[in-house]
């Protein structure tokens, strides 16, 4: 998902109520990603029937359509095991890859199904379903996609808080625009707090698990689908100048490659936020 969720305190616009012991005053979030159903005409009817009554569900027949629609604003797909799984197994790697937060639930008519695929997921079921189990699972794959970008957002915010904080402790007479900074980063790093308690509520001990247990599982995936250019290949060092990160190595869905672009020669570390423009290694400009 592109962006965490932001305050939805007009209206209670979450996957379900809010969980046992959440306070009714606390501004709830919004959320706004998509699930996405791949399955035969009758099927996706009947999984979209089954879903949570808040969440924005779209559905598709091909793999195609399903695959020129997705976004890195999917929090959950479901997939049925109808469609082959030479498909699938092509189309999962694409999904982590533009998602790496959503979350893949199988759909299979029997147990037996379900037992011969080899594709790779987060939860699966067997049709027919509950539909109570069904709503139940469904929201926390989706809080769980939740929490994870929003733990990544809460990270790079205080990464940020802590640059603030020493150009504040260095500077003679700190100026406005600082001290007005370190005040906004502080309630985004608040507000974030709330919204991981938030999910919390939803999430058990089996979902933390599956939460931690996910880069090792689906990380061989990621790491084929989405791996950027060789670092000397764009003239970048081969660790981030700031932080010290191995640019040359796979760090999971997270990190990824530990760079990104963001513009014609500029590139930031995906750990500290540290920004090189200008390739030439012996001239590195770093923020």
């Amino acid at each position: 998902m592109a962006h965490a969720p932001t305050d939805g305190a007009d209206r209670p616009d979450g996957p379900a109520a809010a969980p046992e012991g959440a306070s009714t005053n606390e501004p709830r979030p919004r959320f706004r990603a998509a699930v996405f159903v791949l399955a035969d005409g009758g099927t996706c009817a009947e999984i979209a029937d089954s879903m949570p009554d808040r969440l924005p569900v779209e559905t598709f027949t091909t793999s195609a359509s399903f695959e020129a629609e997705f976004s890195e604003n999917v929090a959950v797909a479901v997939l049925s095991l109808a469609v082959p799984e030479s498909r699938l197994s092509k189309l999962v790697p694409r999904i982590i890859a533009t998602s790496p937060s959503a979350r893949i639930c199988l759909s299979a008519s029997s147990g037996a199904e379900l037992d011969a695929s080899d594709v790779p997921h987060d939860e699966a079921v067997v049709r027919p379903v509950d539909r109570e189990s069904f709503t139940d699972l469904i929201t926390r794959l989706y809080v769980r996609a939740y929490y994870v970008v929003t733990m990544e957002r809460y990270f790079k915010i205080a990464v940020s808080i802590r640059h603030c904080e020493f150009r504040h402790r260095s500077a003679d007479a700190p100026d406005d625009e600082t001290i007005e900074r370190l005040e906004r980063l502080k309630r985004a790093r608040d507000r974030t707090e709330r919204y991981l308690s938030y999910f919390r509520g939803y999430l058990g001990q089996d979902d933390i698990r599956a939460i931690k247990s996910r880069p090792d599982r689906l990380d061989d995936l990621v790491r084929s689908s989405k791996r950027g250019p060789d670092p000397s290949d764009v003239g970048l060092p081969e660790t981030c100048p700031g932080c010290g990160l191995d640019w040359t190595a796979w760090h999971g869905p997270g990190l990824r490659d530990g760079y990104q672009r963001l513009g014609a020669d500029t590139w930031e570390c995906t750990k500290c936020g540290h920004v090189v423009a200008d390739t030439d290694p012996q001239g590195y400009y770093v923020n």
